[in-house]
């Protein structure tokens, strides 16, 4: 299959790749920092690549979206989604899916930590990162929810 239009220029623009047969299945990783990664970035690279085991995005252009696209891969183990106002509770169905995944920082979102308690299927997690702007005498009886809900995972807040 040729590519063609906006994913021949997505090839060429990001991985300097000219034809569909020189892309690869598996990736180590992508980051993005202060970045153009956007939803149609993850739309492009997954429909291609079925296996990215590390996504680190930091201040990209990324939304529910976006994160539905990454949630597509397979053998994620570390994904962070740092600081995007455009990523709400309505990714955590899709976050949900990435039962593999051992690292997830989902801080500095639109994700509040009471939301994340409809997370059922990540049971491999190790080490969660979050924010909240509750004050500390709201936030500990949640945090200890939350350590029950994940036992066995590190959870820090920013």
């Amino acid at each position: 299959m040729k590519l063609k239009g906006r994913e021949k220029y997505f090839w060429e623009r990001n991985f300097n790749i000219k034809s569909a047969a020189a892309i690869p299945a598996e990736l180590k990783g992508i980051t993005g920092i202060d970045s153009s990664h956007d939803d149609e970035f993850f739309f492009f690279l997954t429909a291609r690549v079925t296996t990215i085991p590390e996504i680190y995005l930091r201040c990209t252009n990324i939304t529910d979206l976006g994160v539905q696209y990454i949630c597509r891969l397979q053998g994620l183990r570390q994904l962070t989604i740092k600081d995007h106002r455009h990523v709400t509770k309505h990714c955590l169905p899709d976050i949900n899916k990435l039962g593999g995944l051992e690292y997830l920082d989902i801080s500095k979102n639109n994700i509040a930590p009471e939301d994340l308690l409809t997370l059922t299927g990540l049971n491999n997690l190790k080490e969660l990162l979050i924010s909240s702007d509750l004050p500390e005498g709201e936030l500990a009886p949640l945090l200890e929810k939350l350590q029950a809900h994940f036992p066995g995972c590190e959870i820090t807040v920013y």
